[in-house]
């Protein structure tokens, strides 16, 4: 019984996809999507970060950018150049009920509260 257990956890820890959350922080001051230092990880989303776009952050992928994410939910802004350069590619909607997405919509919740 307890091989079949650990068969199974490791089954499910091998094959589940591994997120980490990247938040646009805008620490590099100029709002683009492509600058790595406007990261929480001051380094750029990767296919596998759920990436999240928090209230108040405006963020513009400028032309010549291939912005990536794993997921993706914005609270804030997103802005695309009018250039075919500029791309977005996006794994999958965050769950309704991810860690990150009940966050994001906590905290947007309150700040609608205090707006009362």
């Amino acid at each position: 019984m307890m091989k079949k257990l650990l068969f199974l956890s490791l089954f499910v820890l091998f094959i589940s996809p591994v997120f980490s959350q990247v938040t646009f922080d805008n620490d590099g001051g100029d709002g683009l999507w492509g600058t790595a230092t406007n990261w929480s990880t001051d380094v750029l989303p990767t296919s596998s970060d759920d990436v999240i776009i928090p209230d108040g952050q405006d963020v513009t992928i400028a032309a010549g950018t291939a912005a990536v994410a794993g997921t993706l939910l914005i609270n804030g802004s997103l802005t695309m150049d009018n250039d075919p350069t500029a791309t977005l590619d996006v794994g999958t909607p965050p769950a309704p009920d991810s860690q990150s997405y009940l966050e994001e919509k906590e905290k947007s919740s309150a700040k609608m509260a205090d707006n009362k």
